[in-house]
C-alpha cells in the first residue's frame, strides 16, 4: 500500500476517534489483551518505546507501571497532538513519565541502547 494511503487512513482515524482507543485499533478488546500481554514482560524502571503510540492510549498504560518511563512515537502529527492531550487527564506522576514525538519508526533518532531490555541504571 502507498505511504500516501496510510498517512491518509490514520489521519482519518485520528480525526474521527481523537482521544479514543479506536483510533488505532477498532477492537476495544483486542487492545487490552496486547497491553496486557506486554506489560507481562515489563519490569520497574525501564524506558519503553511505543513504535507507533497512535494517541498514546497504551503508552499511558505502561507508564502507570512501576516507575517505567515511555516515549510513543508516530508518524501522524494529529495522533501525537491527541497523546499530548491525554497528558493532561493523568496524574503528574504518569505524565511525568511520558514523552510523545512526531516520527518514522524506520529512522528514529535516538541513541543506541535507549530502550534497554533490562532496568535503567542508578
Amino acid at each position: 500500500m502507498p505511504v500516501a494511503k496510510i498517512y491518509e487512513h490514520w489521519s482519518s482515524q485520528a480525526a474521527k476517534h481523537g482521544l479514543d482507543p479506536a483510533s488505532s485499533w477498532s477492537d476495544r478488546r483486542a487492545i487490552e489483551l496486547e497491553i496486557e500481554a506486554i506489560s507481562a514482560h515489563l519490569v520497574p524502571g525501564l524506558h519503553i518505546l511505543d513504535a507507533g503510540c497512535g494517541s498514546g492510549y497504551s503508552s499511558a498504560r505502561y507508564a502507570v507501571l512501576d516507575d517505567s518511563r515511555v516515549v510513543g512515537v508516530d508518524y501522524l502529527p494529529q495522533m501525537i497532538e491527541h497523546a499530548l492531550e491525554r497528558l493532561a487527564d493523568l496524574p503528574s506522576n504518569v505524565s511525568n513519565r511520558l514523552e510523545f514525538y512526531v516520527g518514522d519508526v524506520r529512522k528514529l533518532d535516538f541513541a543506541n541502547e535507549t530502550f534497554a531490555s533490562s532496568p535503567r541504571g542508578p
